[in-house]
């Protein structure tokens, strides 16, 4: 690596410390999914308990480093959704009191819907279990800044938390940071898992967007204040579209939901699919969208953004009162066919060497290892048939 740009990189990382008071933070310009792969590789010997939602990252290093893992499953906060709530403390200290195997636990909060854990809870649970605690609060950089929004995870006690600047603060794309709480070795793990994982030569531009976002954040107190306004101000006016359902505070206490980031626009309309849903959005509406579910989609805000967005954004949910009710496809494209015909000539009972997801990010519907059964079948093929991007490869099936 160019002295210069390690220079930079320290002189950045110094920079965050004395911003967030925090012991160790490392810089990656390539994204938060660098950041959870790091994190997953530095962990130590054992077995690792991953929240079954955890972004496609967590599960892709698990893979990777082939660790033996356990599944810690959230409940769906509407059936059949693929919308999960957050993870009860109760259910990881029942896991972490039977299987001592376990050496480490990997959460995801907030959800990309907004979800909060309770992180202090797991957190305690978790150092009476000797157990190291990472969290993906990839789409909670915003959390620290201010006392309104959720308590960052940073500050209740977790080991590993992976934030992305991109998506709420307004850095440059594949800006993120890792905080490590933890003793040095673990750190000094996760900085060498890092290099592995990410450019030979860090993006420069990356870099500086880094130090020009925390530096706008620490100095702009009322920018977080005048964003949570009008979020406020949007979901007061949500209440008046009809068919529309936002999901919001009312969640909280139900599903292992401790908190909810009232920044993360997370909407529901009865009778079609979120593809649907979504595809209207951006095509009538030109919304940008963090992405688009079986039952709903995820309309992405940040700090600083003007009020004319919101303003779009209200105006393009009331043109969605004339749209049609879902109707099943008629017509499937040649990878949709081909899948389908995989998905019939496949007999249950086969082991998957391979995650099926469904995109947006939730649970993946099978794992390595885990048995395709005629459910699952009967499952794949019904999403399929709404819309949803998934891959199956026959190569995986043994």
């Amino acid at each position: 690596m160019d002295t210069r740009i390690e220079t930079l990189i320290k002189t950045i990382e110094e920079q965050a410390k004395r911003i967030y008071s925090y012991p160790e933070i490392l810089l990656s310009a390539d994204g938060s999914s660098a950041g959870i792969l790091a994190a997953i590789t530095a962990l130590p010997e054992g077995r690792i308990l991953l929240a079954r939602n955890c972004r496609k990252a967590a599960f892709d290093a698990v893979s990777l480093n082939r660790r033996k893992v356990g599944y810690l499953y959230p409940e769906e906060l509407f059936p059949g959704s693929f919308i999960y709530g957050g993870i009860r403390p109760e259910k990881v200290e029942q896991i972490l009191d039977n299987h001592r195997e376990y050496t480490a636990l990997v959460i995801t909060s907030p959800t990309p819907e907004g979800i909060v854990s309770d992180v202090e809870k797991i957190a305690e649970i978790c150092q009476a279990h000797e157990v190291v605690l990472i969290v993906d609060e990839s789409f909670g950089a915003h959390f620290p800044f201010y006392e309104d929004f959720p308590t960052s995870a940073i500050f209740l006690g977790a080991d590993v938390v992976v934030h992305d600047l991109s998506r709420t603060l307004g850095a440059k794309e594949q800006s993120a940071l890792i905080f490590v709480n933890t003793e040095k070795e673990l750190a000094r793990k996760v900085r060498v898992a890092l290099q592995t994982y990410t450019a030979e030569q860090p993006n420069e531009e990356i870099l500086q967007s880094i130090s020009e976002r925390l530096d706008w954040a620490f100095r702009n107190e009322a920018a977080f204040s005048d964003y949570l306004d009008q979020l406020l101000d949007f979901r007061s006016k949500f209440a008046q579209i009809q068919g529309l359902k936002l999901m919001d505070r009312e969640l909280i206490g139900t599903c292992g939901v401790y908190d909810v980031d009232e920044g993360r626009l997370s909407i529901l309309k009865e009778g079609i699919t979120g593809i649907a849903l979504g595809a209207f959005l951006e095509e009538d509406g030109q919304i940008l969208l963090d992405g688009a579910g079986i039952s709903h989609v995820i309309i992405p805000t940040e700090v600083g953004m003007a009020r004319n967005d919101f303003r779009k954004i209200y105006k393009a949910l009331l043109e969605t009162a004339g749209m049609p009710k879902y109707q099943p496809r008629k017509e499937y494209s040649q990878k949709q066919v081909d899948q389908i015909a995989l998905l019939q000539l496949v007999k249950p009972g086969k082991q998957y060497r391979d995650f099926i997801y469904v995109d947006p990010p939730g649970c993946p519907i099978i794992a390595p290892g885990e048995t395709y059964t005629r459910e699952i079948k009967e499952q794949i093929t019904d999403l399929i048939d709404k819309g949803a991007a998934i891959e199956i490869w026959e190569r995986y099936f043994s």
